[in-house]
């Protein structure tokens, strides 16, 4: 997560929704306030521009970095 913070889990969610064939995307809270948040982003939802979706896909790469050794390589 960059210093946005939110707005790096508001544009993954987008990124999920935006995917051809993808119609829910099913977000994990621990809180009625994250709940809450999330219904706001996914009210909030359009399109992604090219420069977005690459924004998301450039923030996706440098996490699996950081994950790669839990969750296995990025291929």
């Amino acid at each position: 997560m960059t210093a946005e913070g939110h707005l790096d889990q508001e544009l993954a969610l987008h990124y999920a929704l935006d995917l051809k064939d993808v119609a829910i995307a099913v977000v994990g809270v621990y809180t009625e306030a994250e709940l809450l948040q999330n219904i706001e982003w996914a009210r909030r939802y359009k399109p992604l521009s090219a420069a977005l979706e690459q924004a998301a896909i450039t923030a996706g790469r440098r996490l699996s970095e950081t994950w790669a050794a839990h969750f296995g390589p990025v291929k």
